[in-house]
C-alpha cells in the first residue's frame, strides 16, 4: 500500500487538474452506459405488447442519445488518459534525473546502481501512471458491476448468480499468480538485459566503429548479443505460453457458466415466467458482465503487478546521498587565505577494502601552482576528486582555509571551484555554448568566452569553423563539425577558464596538445593562476616545471616533495622521470 499511495502522490503532484478529470469521467463512464441496456429492455418489451410507435421511438432515441454520450466520453477519456500519461511521464523522468545527480560517484562504481537506474528508467515512465489507470478501471467496472448486478439480481435466482461469480476465480488467480512470476524472472533477468543493452551500444555507437571494423570484432559481438537476445526470448515465450494456457482453461470455465445461465432464462421464457424484453436484457448484461469482470480482473492483475514494479522504482527514488550536508553548512571562502591542506588522508573506494590513498598530507597555497605527478595508477585522480569532495576521505581530512570540508555544503563548494578532467565532457552543442557551461548560471559573455578561447589556444580552430562561435560540434544531433581530441581538450580548458573560479583542478591540461601548443598553453596557464590556487594533475614533467611546489605519488602515498630544482638536485624518483621524458623529446628532435 506504500507504494500505491506514493504512486498515487507522484500522480496528484505531476497534474492535480488531470486526476480530477479522470475521475469525474470515470464516474460518467460507469453510469452511462447502463442506461441504453435498460432502454433495450424496455424497447423489446413495447414491442412485444404492441406499443404505440411514438413511444418506442422516443425510447430508441433515448438509447441512441446514452450511448452517443458513452462514445463521447470514451474520446474523452482517451484524451485525459494520454495527456495524464504523458505530463506524469515528464515529471517521473525529471526525478530521475535530479536523483541521478544528486547521489555521489560512489553510486557509479559497481552494478547494483546500473541495475535499480535500468529498472527505474525502464518502470518508471509507465508505472505510475499504470497505477492510475488500473484504479480508474478498477472504479469504473466496479461501479458498472454493481450496476449489472442489480439486473440480474432481477431477473436470475441466487444460484445462477453464485456460478457466475464463481467462474470469474480462476481467471483472477491465473493472472495474479502469473503476475508475481513475471515480477521475479524481470528482476533476474535485469543484469541479462542490461548487457543486451550494452551490447546494442557497442555496435551501433561512432566511438567503436573503427576498432570494430579493423579487428573484426563486430561478427564477435553480434553473436554475443544475439545468444544473451534469444535466451531471454526463449523465457519470456515459454511465460507467455503457460499464462495463456492457464487463461485459456480459465475462459472455457466462464463461458460454460455464462451459457449455463442463459439456457436457464430461456427455459423461463418459454414457459412465461419471464418476459423477452428480460431475456435481451440479461444477454446484454451477461455479456457487459463478462466484459466488466475481465476489465475488473485485469485492472486488480494491473494494480498488483504495477505495486511489484513500483517497489524498483521507489528503490532507486530513495537512494540517499553518502556526502550528506551539514545541518548548519558553512560558506566556503570567496578567496582562500590559507589555502587547501590535506592532513593525513587515507581513502578506499566504497565497498572495497584496498588502500588507494595512504596517509597523504599536501599543501596548495593561495596564489600557488601545485603539481601532482606520478605513474598511472599512483592515486593523483582519485586525491583529485578527493578535493572536490566527490569523496569523502576515509581517515584524516581535506581543510579549505582552516576548515574541513565536511563542514560546506558540496555544492557550495563546487561553485568555488573549476575543473578540467582527464575525460572531458563533449557536448553536441555549439561552439559557444561548449565555453558557456562553465557558467550555465549567467548570461552568456560573449567576450569572457573568446578571452578564455584563447588562453586555451582554441580560438584560433574555432575561427576556421563554418560559423566560427555558432557552430554546431558533432553528428549526433546535427550535421556539426567534427573535432579532434587535442581540440576538444582545449575546448573543455576554456570552459574551465571561462569559469574562472578561485580553486583551479586541472587533470592532464595539456595532454593531447602538440609540443609548441603545450609550452604557450603553460605560459598562459602560469599567468592565469596569479589569483588561484591551483592544483595541477599530470604526469608530464614538462607541465610540472610551472609549479611553485611538486608532489610525487607513488601507490597511493608521497614519495618526494619540493620545488622542480629540488627534487632535480634530488636525484630520487621526479628527476628519473625527467630525465627519462626529456631524452624522449631529445630522441624525438634528432
Amino acid at each position: 500500500m506504500r507504494n500505491l499511495v506514493s504512486a498515487l502522490r507522484l500522480v496528484w503532484r505531476s497534474g492535480s487538474g488531470l486526476m480530477v478529470a479522470s475521475i469525474c469521467v470515470v464516474g460518467l463512464q460507469a453510469v452511462v452506459p447502463l442506461i441504453p441496456l435498460y432502454l433495450t429492455r424496455l424497447i423489446v418489451n413495447a414491442i412485444a405488447d404492441g406499443a404505440e410507435h411514438e413511444y418506442v421511438l422516443m425510447l430508441v432515441a433515448a438509447a441512441g442519445l446514452a450511448t452517443a454520450v458513452s462514445m463521447a466520453l470514451r474520446g474523452l477519456a482517451s484524451y485525459v488518459r494520454e495527456a495524464q500519461g504523458l505530463t506524469l511521464s515528464d515529471y517521473v523522468q525529471s526525478l530521475i534525473h535530479r536523483k541521478s545527480l544528486e547521489v555521489d560517484l560512489d553510486y557509479y562504481e559497481g552494478p547494483s546502481f546500473f541495475d535499480k537506474l535500468h529498472r527505474a528508467q525502464e518502470e518508471a515512465p509507465y508505472r505510475p501512471a499504470a497505477v492510475v489507470e488500473n484504479l480508474m478501471v478498477m472504479l469504473r467496472s466496479s461501479l458498472s458491476l454493481a450496476g449489472i448486478v442489480g439486473i440480474l439480481i432481477y431477473v436470475l435466482p441466487w444460484y445462477a448468480l453464485a456460478a457466475l461469480a464463481l467462474a470469474s476465480l480462476p481467471l483472477g488467480v491465473v493472472r495474479l499468480v502469473f503476475s508475481r512470476r513475471y515480477f521475479r524472472r524481470r528482476m533476474q533477468r535485469t543484469a541479462n538485459e542490461r548487457h543486451v543493452m550494452y551490447l546494442n551500444w557497442l555496435l551501433t555507437n561512432r566511438d567503436h566503429a573503427k576498432e570494430l571494423r579493423i579487428f573484426g570484432l563486430s561478427p564477435l559481438l553480434s553473436a554475443r548479443s544475439e545468444q544473451r537476445r534469444s535466451a531471454l526470448r526463449k523465457e519470456r515465450i515459454r511465460l507467455a505460453a503457460g499464462r495463456s494456457a492457464a487463461e485459456v482453461g480459465s475462459y472455457l470455465i466462464q463461458t460454460g457458466a455464462v451459457f449455463g445461465v442463459v439456457a436457464v432464462v430461456a427455459l423461463n421464457a418459454l414457459r412465461g415466467d419471464t418476459t423477452l424484453g428480460d431475456l435481451v436484457m440479461l444477454l446484454q448484461a451477461v455479456q457487459r458482465g463478462q466484459t466488466l469482470v475481465g476489465e475488473l480482473l485485469g485492472g486488480a492483475n494491473g494494480l498488483y503487478e504495477s505495486k511489484l514494479f513500483l517497489a524498483a522504482v521507489f528503490e532507486f527514488l530513495g537512494l540517499k546521498p553518502s556526502i550528506e550536508a551539514p545541518e548548519a553548512p558553512l560558506a566556503p571562502p570567496q578567496q582562500l587565505e590559507r589555502g587547501i591542506e590535506l592532513e593525513h588522508v587515507y581513502f578506499a573506494y566504497p565497498n572495497t577494502e584496498r588502500l588507494v590513498i595512504e596517509d597523504v598530507s599536501m599543501h596548495v597555497g593561495p596564489n600557488e601552482i601545485v603539481a601532482l605527478v606520478g605513474d598511472n595508477g599512483a592515486g593523483k585522480t582519485t586525491l583529485m576528486k578527493l578535493v572536490c569532495r566527490f569523496y569523502d576521505p576515509t581517515q584524516g581530512a581535506v581543510m579549505v582555509d582552516g576548515t574541513d570540508l565536511r563542514a560546506m555544503h558540496k555544492q557550495d563548494w563546487w561553485s568555488r571551484v573549476t575543473a578540467l578532467f582527464q575525460d572531458p565532457g563533449q557536448y553536441y552543442y555549439t561552439v559557444r555554448e561548449n565555453v558557456w557551461f562553465g557558467l550555465p548560471d549567467r548570461a552568456v559573455d560573449q567576450q569572457g568566452i573568446e578571452a578564455a578561447t584563447q588562453r586555451a589556444q582554441a580560438h584560433e580552430f574555432i575561427q576556421k569553423l563554418p560559423e566560427r562561435y555558432e557552430t554546431p560540434l558533432g553528428r549526433f544531433l546535427k550535421e556539426g563539425a567534427e573535432l579532434s581530441g587535442g581540440q576538444w581538450k582545449k575546448l573543455a580548458l576554456s570552459r574551465a577558464f571561462y569559469r574562472d573560479s578561485p580553486v583551479a583542478i586541472l587533470d592532464e591540461p595539456t595532454s593531447g596538445v602538440d609540443p609548441e601548443s603545450e609550452a604557450r598553453l603553460l605560459q598562459t596557464l602560469r599567468q592565469w593562476a596569479q589569483d588561484k590556487s591551483v592544483l595541477l594533475v599530470t604526469h608530464r614533467v614538462a607541465a610540472a616545471r610551472i609549479a611553485d611546489r611538486v608532489y610525487v605519488m607513488r601507490d597511493g602515498r608521497i614519495a618526494e616533495h619540493g620545488s622542480h630544482d629540488e627534487l632535480c638536485a634530488r636525484e630520487g624518483i621526479y628527476e628519473r622521470m625527467y630525465r627519462m621524458q626529456l631524452e624522449q623529446i631529445q630522441g624525438k628532435r634528432s
